[in-house]
């Protein structure tokens, strides 16, 4: 919905969409969460993904997140 909306992707935490920013799709419940609460359908709720950039990803995930390009 962001690109139809505004045209283009950008991080909805810091607003960074630059050349070579990196953008996740990130549960604003983490799945981790919703399995402990007992709710595992909001692991697959389109509702509660945001973009987020690597940077604000990792950090409101509290992650430590290694990707590998192919």
């Amino acid at each position: 919905m962001q690109f139809l909306d505004y045209g283009y992707n950008f991080c909805e935490q810091c607003g960074s969409n630059g050349n070579g920013t990196r953008l996740d799709c990130s549960h604003d419940i983490s799945v981790k969460k919703a399995k402990e609460s007992g709710k595992t359908e909001l692991c697959w709720d389109p509702g509660i993904i945001v973009i987020r950039c690597r940077s604000c990803h990792q950090e409101y995930d509290q992650l430590n997140l290694q990707f590998t390009k192919f």
